[in-house]
């Protein structure tokens, strides 16, 4: 069982009711914190993990049926990360059943606020939305204790990563434009 916790925009948006103390998640990466975020005038949802952060960001068409792709989004990245693909169906499997409930973190909805004003100006500089999710993983969160959500990821799976990220071969390094100030 997982529980998703939205923020006050997603629970105005979706009218769901929300659990007030739900007992506590039983998969690997906790309880998932979800905002709504609009990119290129398209509405998405980000989901981020209690645990490590982890971001995934899936199409906003239909949002009370965004569990569904949250899982097949999560499957895909995890595979990607090597993680042994029975860890992966339980963690998969753990997320069939879930309720929604109030968000109960601060840091970690500090995090996912982190995450969408990085993501708009990701998009404002020419990264595509695919490519998007991928360049989330290596945000570093270093205050939190953690190199980025991709390592924090590996290492709640007992995955050990030895050097820079596999994403960096697919995604070359964004290139910002520096300010004029």
């Amino acid at each position: 069982m997982v529980i998703y916790r939205l923020t006050e925009n997603l629970f105005k948006k979706l009218k769901v009711p929300l659990q007030a103390d739900p007992v506590a998640s039983t998969g690997t990466l906790g309880d998932w914190y979800c905002n709504k975020i609009i990119l290129n005038r398209q509405h998405f949802l980000l989901c981020v993990s209690s645990q490590t952060l982890l971001p995934v960001l899936v199409s906003g068409k239909a949002p009370l049926t965004f569990p569904s792709r949250l899982q097949e989004k999560l499957g895909e990245i995890l595979l990607h990360l090597n993680i042994p693909t029975a860890r992966i169906e339980n963690e998969l499997a753990q997320m069939n059943d879930w309720v929604f409930a109030k968000t109960a973190s601060r840091s970690v909805v500090g995090a996912m606020n982190d995450y969408i004003r990085i993501s708009k100006v990701m998009v404002e500089s020419g990264l595509n939305i695919d490519d998007l999710s991928w360049r989330l993983l290596d945000i570093p969160f270093r205050p939190l204790g953690m190199k980025s959500s991709l390592y924090a990821t590996a290492k709640a799976f007992g995955i050990e990563v030895h050097r820079k990220p596999l994403l960096s071969k697919v995604h070359p390094p964004l290139k910002l434009m520096k300010s004029d100030d």
